[in-house]
């Protein structure tokens, strides 16, 4: 998963950009008008968070309307006041939600969290197979990242604590890059998620390496 945030509010630009990463999604962020057009060029967000003034009175609500003219995003506003002026560009952008500066971190968080799962369905409906059938298990392994490939095949002869002491990193470590594990593949719980990769291996579909381990130990060992 990738955002683009985007404010000439460098502290507001590293709020969002740290509670984004903390959710396991990868980050780029730009600090103006053109240079957000630049970077989505070269590196299409699937998140858009965007002050709604950036560049000119409505020009975040402009640029979500570019980005989302080449392919489908979502979009979370960030704005100090909402002019009356950009209620229906707004309106139509269908944005996942509005923060209101200065950000609150629990409005920021439900808020992102709820674009991001937008994201979630609509990745989920673009896999072909997407779902438990066996057609799908190839196609959405492939969206699993090596971090989180680590940490679940480490998770299936282990517990949390276990993990984190094996890769040397902390608990809430692990378990963000399990919640993005849930993101990339659409499950919503450990046991389904380690379920669906036992099916997967046994099926014989796996693209990356799966450690045959049962205890930090024998982690070690293996390497």
């Amino acid at each position: 998963m990738r955002a683009l945030v985007v404010d000439e509010d460098s502290a507001a630009a590293s709020q969002v950009r740290v509670v984004l990463q903390h959710m396991g999604v990868s980050v780029l962020v730009a600090a103006s008008f053109a240079a957000a057009r630049t970077m989505a060029g070269a590196h299409p967000p699937d998140l858009l968070v965007a002050d709604i003034d950036i560049g000119r009175s409505g020009g975040g609500v402009w640029l979500a309307a570019l980005l989302k003219a080449g392919r489908p995003i979502a979009v979370v506003f960030l704005a100090s006041s909402l002019p009356s002026e950009v209620l229906d560009g707004i309106a139509a952008i269908d944005a996942a939600g509005i923060v209101r500066k200065p950000l609150d971190e629990r409005q920021l968080e439900a808020t992102l969290s709820l674009a991001l799962r937008r994201c979630e369905l609509r990745s989920r409906s673009e896999i072909p197979g997407a779902g438990f059938s066996e057609a799908g298990w190839t196609d959405r392994l492939a969206v699993l990242g090596r971090v989180e490939n680590e940490v679940v095949s480490l998770l299936m002869h282990n517990d949390v604590r276990a993990v984190a002491e094996e890769l040397g990193i902390s608990p809430q470590a692990v378990r963000n890059r399990l919640k993005s594990a849930f993101r990339r593949t659409g499950t919503r719980s450990q046991p389904e998620l380690l379920d669906w990769m036992r099916k997967a291996k046994a099926a014989g579909t796996a693209r990356f390496a799966w450690p045959e381990v049962s205890t930090p130990a024998q982690a070690r060992a293996a390497d």
